[in-house]
């Protein structure tokens, strides 16, 4: 237990770490990646709801109090690593998923963090619904699965 929270902790700060230092300044239209969505999915789906729930929560507090605004990140991450963790399976680790199945079920909870996030924290910028759908929910979605894509062929091509 101790060596599996100590694990979680320093992964937690070097995911921050790339995404303040790294991934921040990769912005296309205003639109902006969030790879710390990626190992609250990977931990979800190994461990179950309540896992990926706290985690979820946990890291998302985190972020908030880095950023000033406190809740939204906090919120929008819970319920992801809460959905994620909805397609736990007993006895099935995720090294045993096929590509396609954790991008699409990674997409599913990316597309309800964004509609959480972006609603509190976007939805008065946007123009039109239109707007707030193609480029906060749908860029954002896409731009994080991009991430996760590569996050996954890399771990992909190891365990070959």
């Amino acid at each position: 237990m101790n060596r599996t929270l100590f694990i979680l902790t320093i992964l937690t700060v070097a995911v921050l770490a790339v995404q303040t230092f790294f991934i921040d300044r990769l912005v296309l239209f205003g639109i902006r990646a969030d790879i710390v969505l990626i190992p609250i999915a990977a931990l979800a789906f190994q461990t179950g709801r309540m896992v990926g729930m706290g985690y979820g929560f946990l890291t998302g507090l985190i972020v908030d109090m880095s950023t000033g605004f406190l809740g939204v990140n906090a919120l929008s991450k819970t319920i992801a690593g809460y959905l994620w963790g909805s397609f736990h399976t007993e006895g099935k680790p995720l090294n045993n998923w096929l590509p396609n199945q954790f991008l699409q079920v990674f997409a599913i909870g990316c597309v309800f963090h964004y509609l959480i996030y972006s609603g509190f924290m976007h939805l008065y910028l946007a123009d039109s619904v239109w707007q707030f759908i193609i480029k906060y929910l749908g860029g954002q979605t896409l731009y994080t699965l991009l991430f996760a894509f590569l996050f996954r062929l890399y771990f992909w091509s190891r365990q070959r």
